[in-house]
């Protein structure tokens, strides 16, 4: 009788040891999975540092909001529509000569309101 309580303690805690090993990968992956998407989205936007404008305009449409940032430049906002619940938020800085210097993205926690390819 004891022999078998001790093979199920065994079991039990095997199980339990199996299970913290798969929560642990999981948690490592999705970490991966967030880094290579972080690094791929720095990448893809990078691309428009140095560009105008009328470019970012010609590619997004017209931004969601605009105004300018205090010293003759201006910052455009778009929002992305991914899925209902992941959304993101793009800010472009423009400087006085329309060329862009910098941009953020950032998540938002509602639906945007315009989707762009």
């Amino acid at each position: 009788m004891v022999g078998e309580y001790e093979h199920l303690f065994i079991k039990v805690k095997y199980l339990k040891m199996k299970h913290s090993i798969i929560t642990a990968l999981l948690a490592i992956s999705i970490i991966g999975l967030h880094g290579c998407y972080a690094s791929k989205e720095k990448e893809r936007m990078d691309r428009w540092l140095g560009r105008s404008k009328q470019n970012l305009i010609a590619k997004w449409g017209l931004p969601y909001r605009q105004g300018g940032n205090g010293s003759d430049g201006e910052v455009m906002v778009y929002l992305k529509n991914f899925n209902y619940y992941y959304n993101r938020q793009y800010t472009f800085y423009i400087d006085h000569m329309g060329t862009i210097y910098s941009w953020r993205s950032e998540p938002v926690g509602k639906p945007a309101v315009r989707v762009y390819n």
